[in-house]
């Protein structure tokens, strides 16, 4: 009997995780009532009304000045306290020395220049007119108390007149120019003749040629050779292929170190070498050509 009891009643176990399974289900059903209630009840708690602005503002444009406001800026003198618009500056008159050289006027005459690398080395050449009197002048130099040398160029020189202070010039002009012609040198016959570095020259030709320095002196052009800063002779940089210099045999890139036996060591003693020309029977010329030196001799007839 009591085994069948047993058999009809068995013994009920819950599942395993069971309340778990409950509490999860509670708060999912909560959710959803709290959704559908909020959902119910949004429409009577949104405002029916706009709120009051309790403090409102308006926007004012900036206020423009009046044009006539800024009168009082220009009818005084913001930068002087007293309110005192002083006279225009002048400008001041220009000295002499200030102003452009001009043509002089002073009984002087260009002979000829020799224009150096280093201005305060070049030399200008010049006849004082009435005195038959021929000088040779550097930068910075007086002329017997009419003018001092400022600048030596090219067939110009510019001075400063002692009497007035005002800068004035002397130029060599175009005009004076000759042409010499078109002669070659030929070993016989002609006013130059030539064996090797020996010229026979006509004494009468010289001197027609050196009427006219001035022109003479630019058919050739050179500058002074230095050595440990001292001046070692003249050398020549081009020459005219018509000129009485390629006449004499003198070459582009020659050193003139010396005339007779004098050692050409200053501007004075390159212009010397012309008088010589005057009046000397022979000259012989020392030089040095592409690193050897030769002796050049010219003799004058008279």
């Amino acid at each position: 009997m009591n085994k069948v009891s047993a058999i009809r009643k068995p013994k009920i176990t819950p599942p395993k995780f069971e309340w778990t399974y409950i509490y999860i289900l509670m708060v999912f059903l909560g959710m959803l009532t709290a959704d559908v209630i909020t959902t119910s009840v949004r429409d009577l708690m949104l405002p029916t009304k706009a709120p009051q602005v309790t403090n409102s503002q308006t926007f004012r444009p900036p206020e423009v000045p009046m044009r006539t406001e800024y009168n009082i800026i220009t009818q005084r003198n913001i930068f002087n306290s007293d309110g005192v618009i002083p006279e225009p500056l002048k400008g001041e008159d220009k000295t002499p020395e200030d102003l452009p050289a001009e043509l002089s006027k002073l009984p002087l005459s260009l002979i000829g220049t020799i224009v150096h690398v280093d201005p305060i080395k070049s030399i200008a050449s010049i006849e004082l007119k009435g005195r038959n009197k021929i000088d040779h002048f550097a930068i910075d130099d007086e002329i017997e108390g009419m003018a001092k040398i400022t600048k030596v160029e090219r067939r110009k020189v510019f001075f400063r007149n002692l009497s007035n202070n005002r800068n004035e010039y002397i130029e060599i002009k175009e005009e004076s120019k000759v042409t010499f012609g078109t002669k070659t040198v030929t070993t016989t016959g002609g006013p130059i003749q030539q064996n090797g570095n020996e010229f026979t020259v006509d004494g009468t030709f010289v001197q027609k040629k050196l009427q006219d320095l001035p022109e003479l002196l630019q058919t050739a052009s050179g500058q002074f050779s230095f050595t440990n800063g001292r001046i070692d002779g003249y050398r020549i940089l081009d020459v005219e292929p018509d000129s009485l210099f390629t006449q004499f045999g003198i070459r582009p890139g020659d050193l003139i170190k010396s005339v007779n036996g004098q050692a050409l060591d200053s501007p004075a003693k390159a212009m010397e070498l012309f008088n010589d020309l005057k009046n000397s029977g022979q000259i012989k010329m020392s030089i040095n050509r592409g690193g050897r030196d030769e002796e050049m001799t010219y003799n004058i007839s008279r």
